[in-house]
């Protein structure tokens, strides 16, 4: 599963009808629990803990330790749901999230850059000037279901396009 570039795609991790079913519960009345710079959370119904069990029963969280340089098996600290927003977005720049957690996200719409999933900077974990000559953009799609883990170290650009809707599972 894993790749040298910094993320590996889960075709089909979460099943149709559970992702048919969250969506339905995100179009719901949900409380908004923060807004960011690319994407408004919310409150997590509880479909998508079903969501998070079936990644969970399907891949193992075993299988998570080869993103990190340590062991043991990294352990679940949060849920998060979330739908893109459109933004006024600088192409040249970076963003990261934390270095010693890793992320699964969920698309539960299409994911895309047309909809704001993050551009991924491929092999951007490694920061030495040597590896910085491999480094490129890496526009991915994702189809309802299917999962990306991510690394936290992992350097992405922010698109400016909206509307995709994501679990993500937030690992330390």
């Amino acid at each position: 599963m894993a790749s040298g570039a910094g993320y590996a795609l889960i075709p089909g991790a979460i099943s149709p009808s559970l992702v048919q079913q969250a969506i339905l519960a995100i179009k719901g009345n949900l409380k908004v629990k923060r807004e960011t710079e690319k994407y408004t959370e919310y409150e997590v119904p509880s479909i998508c803990n079903n969501i998070r069990d079936e990644f969970i029963k399907n891949t193992g969280e075993s299988s998570l330790t080869q993103f990190l340089n340590r062991q043991p098996v990294p352990q679940l600290r949060s849920v998060n749901v979330g739908v893109f927003r459109e933004t006024n977005t600088d192409p040249k720049k970076v963003y990261g999230a934390g270095k010693e957690e890793i992320y699964v996200t969920i698309a539960l719409t299409d994911l895309n850059p047309g909809n704001g999933w993050y551009i991924f900077i491929e092999r951007s974990y490694d920061r030495s000037p040597a590896s910085q000559t491999f480094w490129k953009d890496a526009s991915i799609t994702l189809k309802a279901g299917d999962a990306v883990v991510w690394r936290g170290d992992l350097l992405y650009r922010h698109p400016p396009g909206g509307e995709g809707t994501f679990v993500t599972l937030v690992y330390t």
